[in-house]
């Protein structure tokens, strides 16, 4: 009797620690591919961009400055090589607008390391875009083998409505375009989606892409500081909770057969 007991009580203790252990491997599944970083910023921008620098010049439409950086650590920024472009298309007086990645303000930090953020600055009057270009792909699959279906973008701060487009092109040439308007500050702290199915191309294949551009907009004076430039799971996954469930049939399943046997 007792040993039938302590076989049973065995065999009982197996299941909890068996169940815990496909728990720990369903998440582990589940958390292996979360996303896939197109820039996270935390690669400074060791040169950024300024244009109209206050004092220095007159007031003028339509100045461009832009900084192309190579050989960057392409698990930080895609492909390796990042182009940032700023244009300047309104100021009504000698104020600066800046582009930084790396820092809150527009010095990237001396020592080379990244705060990991993406800041605009635009002073009194002015008004600039800002583009980031990263052209060096080759055919990057975006969706991670079919996992992600979105594109997604963390706002950390902004002052006045700011807007973000996004446009792709595919190995075969075709050219999508997406766009995520008016933010405004009461969504600071959110995550920002795109989801792939809402660009105007439907015939863009994002498994393989080229070329990814990010342009960001907003009213005069607008100030905004952005990290994560990502794609994304359209789905909540829930693969650690099938496992469970199979894991409970599994466990009725014993029980049954044990009760058979007395």
């Amino acid at each position: 009797m007792n040993q039938k007991f302590n076989s049973f009580t065995k065999k009982l203790l197996i299941i909890p620690a068996v169940a815990c252990g496909a728990l720990i491997l369903g998440m582990e599944r589940v958390n292996a591919a979360t996303f896939f970083t197109i820039d996270n910023f935390d690669t400074p921008l060791l040169q950024f961009t300024s244009v109209n620098p206050a004092g220095t010049i007159p007031p003028s439409d339509n100045l461009i400055d832009s900084n192309t950086e190579f050989d960057l650590n392409p698990d930080d920024v895609v492909g390796g090589s990042r182009t940032v472009i700023q244009e300047l298309f309104q100021s009504t007086v000698s104020n600066g607008s800046s582009a930084a990645i790396g820092g809150l303000t527009a010095t990237p930090p001396p020592d080379g390391t990244g705060t990991g953020v993406f800041n605009v600055n635009n002073g009194s009057g002015n008004n600039s875009d800002v583009m980031l270009i990263y052209d060096d792909l080759e055919g990057v699959d975006l969706t991670g083998g079919g996992l992600f279906g979105a594109f997604s973008l963390d706002l950390l701060s902004t002052d006045l409505s700011v807007s973000f487009e996004i446009q792709v092109m595919d190995s075969n040439g075709e050219i999508g375009t997406g766009i995520i308007s008016d933010l405004l500050p009461e969504d600071i702290g959110s995550s920002i989606t795109l989801d792939f199915e809402l660009f105007d191309n439907p015939i863009v294949d994002f498994s393989s892409i080229d070329v990814i551009t990010l342009t960001t907009s907003g009213d005069v004076d607008h100030d905004l500081v952005v990290d994560n430039f990502l794609t994304v799971s359209t789905e909540v996954p829930e693969a650690s909770t099938s496992i469970v469930t199979l894991l409970g049939i599994a466990s009725l399943a014993f029980f049954s057969k044990a009760k058979s046997k007395k």
